[in-house]
């Protein structure tokens, strides 16, 4: 899971990821879920990014990246991307800067949206992987020598089965893995290892966003738990049109 302090959403995910299209437990009884998250933006709205662990009653498990705004007032635009409401004591990262300290004490309504189509915060994406930021469990990695661009709000071009990308302008384009597993995703690890080609059908990697995940005690003994892991949540590249992503070119090759 990812360790962090935000406001416990489990209650509006639960409803909200079976209608997801990348959702994989379709058809499945959910014994158990589990929601944790960090930070990554404060504000009006609050970017976040949510990590929810999933126990199916066959015994399978499954984790899910799901980012999220959070806004202190419904948005008439964004009906579409509204993943919930919810009632929540405000923390220091949304709250209104004007709240008193008995105010912080009172529950609140809170909106819950998409925040991959809230285009209002999208932007915060490349800006933290141009700053290398790491945000708590959070690490924004950008590619050695790669110009990032700034400044530039993201639109939702697909939805897969595995992943939600955004493109930037003619500039760049997010795509973010939705089942976080550990380890690093096929794609990043195959545009690494094609990087030197020079390929001019393959668009640049800029740049990636890995989590640590800690250990759950679910996974062993609770008394001692397991060492730190790691998973790729998301991966930049150059905007090139009509590009080939690394993994596509590698599966093509092998048949």
């Amino acid at each position: 899971m990812i360790a962090g302090d935000t406001t416990d959403l489990s209650g509006v995910l639960a409803d909200w990821l079976p209608e997801q299209r990348w959702y994989s437990g379709k058809g499945r009884t959910v014994d158990r879920l589990t929601d944790s998250g960090v930070v990554l933006a404060a504000g009006n709205p609050v970017l976040e990014v949510h990590h929810v662990r999933i126990w199916y009653s066959d015994g399978e498990r499954a984790g899910y990246l799901v980012p999220v705004t959070i806004r202190h007032d419904p948005v008439e635009g964004l009906a579409g991307a509204l993943i919930g409401r919810t009632n929540a004591t405000r923390t220091d990262s949304t709250s209104n800067a004007a709240s008193t300290a008995s105010d912080s004490d009172q529950p609140e309504p809170l909106w819950v949206y998409d925040a991959l189509r809230d285009r209002e915060q999208t932007a915060s994406w490349l800006s933290l992987l141009a700053e290398g930021a790491e945000v708590g469990p959070v690490m924004f990695r950008p590619e050695p020598g790669v110009q990032i661009p700034s400044g530039i709000p993201g639109d939702i071009v697909t939805t897969e089965q595995s992943n939600t990308s955004l493109v930037y302008g003619d500039e760049a384009i997010l795509k973010v893995f939705r089942r976080l597993e550990p380890g690093i995703n096929p794609d990043v690890e195959i545009h690494h290892a094609l990087a030197g080609t020079d390929n001019p059908h393959i668009a640049a990697l800029l740049g990636s966003v890995e989590v640590r995940l800690t250990a759950d005690p679910d996974d062993g003994d609770p008394d001692v738990p397991g060492p730190a892991r790691t998973a790729t949540a998301a991966m930049v590249q150059k905007f090139l049109p009509g590009a080939t992503d690394g993994w596509s070119l590698a599966s093509t090759s092998v048949r």
